[in-house]
């Protein structure tokens, strides 16, 4: 994979304080709430091939004036940690991790429902509209390949995107690229503190999401 040294930053290995001693599951005691609105968001270069997830999420966190590795991301969120031990191309982000992640550092999640296009794309304009993001799964133009990235802002009907594999953030047509291309979306917003983290509910929410990403894979076609 090409070293894109441009226009980005480096998140590297956690460091070794308690927190993670106490396993993936837990959060990170005492740290801050997200902001109600997000600051203009930084690109991130990728240098593994299993980290565009948490990258990507990283991205958010910083916008939203969370430091990345403070939160612990990389062992939180389990990406050198293989989801078949026998495949080592498993290692990287899964939805069941991030959404237990995301909710217990303050945030709030919606799953899109990709089946219905039409209130897909609203959804996901309204969101962008209001300044928030979208961590969304796609597969890539360039090879095909499952990738993280972040949707954030949008003019007409082209959303801008911040992808760790490119040197700046660059557009897509939504149309074009949520009948092709997109296979999860889970727009996320600042928590008010209302609903607590449940581990086994985000879980359960995550799977769920997976086998519909592998139904929506048999739907898009490979540009």
């Amino acid at each position: 994979m090409a070293l894109l040294l441009s226009q980005c930053f480096y998140l590297g290995t956690p460091n070794t304080e308690s927190p993670r001693r106490r396993g993936k599951y837990h959060p990170v005691a005492g740290t801050a709430q997200p902001l109600s609105q997000p600051r203009e968001f930084d690109l991130e270069c990728q240098t593994e091939g299993h980290t565009c997830g948490m990258h990507a999420l990283s991205t958010i966190y910083r916008g939203y004036g969370l430091d990345p590795e403070r939160q612990e991301l990389r062992f939180r969120l389990g990406v050198d940690r293989r989801g078949n031990p026998l495949d080592p191309s498993s290692q990287g982000s899964l939805q069941p991790d991030i959404l237990r992640v995301v909710h217990q550092d303050g945030f709030q999640t919606h799953l899109v429902d990709l089946q219905e296009l039409p209130a897909a794309s609203d959804e996901i304009k309204r969101h962008l509209a209001q300044g928030h993001c979208v961590l969304t799964l796609i597969r890539r133009r360039q090879n095909g390949n499952l990738h993280w990235v972040v949707m954030q802002g949008i003019e007409q009907e082209e959303v801008r995107v911040y992808d760790s594999l490119a040197e700046k953030p660059y557009g897509e047509p939504l149309p074009d690229f949520l009948v092709n291309h997109i296979l999860s979306a889970v727009l996320i917003t600042p928590g008010n503190g209302d609903v607590p983290s449940n581990i086994w509910r985000d879980h359960l929410r995550g799977i769920k999401e997976m086998r519909k990403t592998q139904e929506r894979m048999k739907e898009t076609k490979q540009q």
